[in-house]
């Protein structure tokens, strides 16, 4: 029982090539080549529910802006309704295998470390803690994004 237990920690420690490559997603990506599910409601009609192609076990559900200028920009995962304890727990794991992928991270608050200088098109990857503390979520921004959230905010000027 404890060597099962001391496995199963240690493979939760293990960087999780999902959180390496964004979740299997590739920068510039159409919607009509993503598996969007829906808009996400009440959001502007930029940001989608998505299916990673390789999801990470942690995590429940995806998102992701996509604009027709810029394709795919930022993708996030996340893992609601948490006890603040499994979700401090959950976090943790988390960032144990970005620091292994991406190296030390920047900690921007109690809640969020960000973890730049990755491999391009990643231009960063963010882990946070949601303001209710249940929240867990992994974040991708790729190169692209600047020009993305431009678009964005004209497709919300625009109403569309």
């Amino acid at each position: 029982m404890i060597v099962r237990t001391a496995l199963l920690f240690v493979a939760l420690l293990l960087p999780n090539p999902a959180s390496a490559q964004a979740f299997g997603f590739t920068m510039g990506t159409s919607l009509e080549e993503l598996e969007a599910v829906q808009q996400v409601p009440g959001k502007a009609n930029y940001r989608y529910v998505v299916v990673p192609p390789t999801p990470n076990p942690r995590l429940e559900n995806y998102s992701a802006i996509v604009t027709p200028q810029d394709g795919l920009c930022q993708v996030m995962g996340a893992t609601p309704g948490e006890t603040p304890e499994r979700a401090e727990q959950l976090r943790s794991i988390l960032h144990t295998a970005l620091q292994a992928v991406y190296g030390e991270g920047t900690k921007i608050s109690e809640r969020e470390t960000v973890f730049g200088n990755t491999t391009p098109p990643v231009m960063a990857a963010a882990l946070r803690i949601g303001r209710n503390n249940t929240t867990v979520m992994v974040e991708y921004v790729f190169s692209n994004y600047a020009s993305c959230s431009i678009n964005a905010m004209k497709l919300d000027q625009i109403g569309l």
